[in-house]
């Protein structure tokens, strides 16, 4: 089994600085007919704005693309994104995702926020949570801002006291966490090819070696360890 994985800053921006429309789709297509016998291909850092029926078509048309997509998307409500200095229309967020679940519809989707940017109110927190709940994604990472000496975020007002910004990462992450529960459960009884990627010895909750194997194992559509 091989994978080969495309990944930069924002994938589905391939092209666009020599003036190509739908560049990664044209990529994808290219790929799958110079390499026909490569398993799987992944794609990595896509941002919705990107996201084409093009795009879409070919990931859902073509069996070596696999079915997953992380969309590094930094938060949900819109008043924060605005002040990362991010693309704000999350309505776009939805739609996109709404189609391509529709062609697509065993996409696994991956994604990044921040908690605790400067100005975030309890509003735009909420706005967040209702925002993942809303969408369901099957994996989610969330890290606490960083306040660094010398970036724009630094100087804005109203900066978020790190207790705050601890208790949503912890509130963000086991809401998540019933999310993912539920969509990998929706696995049980299927059987689903997958890439070993090492093999070690799983742990307990205190770090400290079970005494069991554990092998990175992802599937198709998840890249994360299947402990056995």
């Amino acid at each position: 089994m091989q994978e080969l994985i495309l990944i930069s800053q924002d994938s589905t921006d391939y092209g666009h600085d020599i003036g190509l429309k739908n560049g990664l789709a044209h990529l994808l297509n290219a790929l799958v007919k110079a390499v026909p016998d490569l398993p799987w291909m992944r794609i990595m850092y896509a941002y919705p704005g990107y996201v084409t029926d093009e795009l879409i078509e070919a990931i859902a048309t073509h069996p070596q693309i696999v079915h997953y997509l992380d969309m590094p998307l930094q938060h949900g409500h819109r008043e924060t994104l605005k002040r990362m200095r991010r693309p704000a229309n999350v309505e776009w967020v939805y739609a996109t995702l709404e189609k391509m679940r529709a062609q697509i519809p065993d996409l696994a989707i991956r994604t990044t926020f921040i908690v605790g940017y400067p100005g975030e109110t309890e509003a735009e927190f909420d706005g967040l949570m209702q925002f993942v709940r809303d969408i369901q994604f099957d994996r989610v990472g969330a890290f606490t801002y960083s306040y660094e000496i010398g970036t724009p975020s630094a100087l804005l007002p109203d900066q978020v006291p790190d207790e705050i910004k601890d208790a949503r990462q912890a509130t963000l992450m086991e809401a998540q966490q019933q999310i993912s529960l539920a969509r990998n459960q929706a696995q049980v009884g299927r059987v689903l090819e997958v890439l070993i990627e090492g093999h070690g010895e799983a742990e307990d909750e205190e770090a400290t070696r079970a005494g069991s194997s554990r092998w990175g194992a992802p599937t198709a559509m998840h890249r994360k360890s299947t402990a056995m």
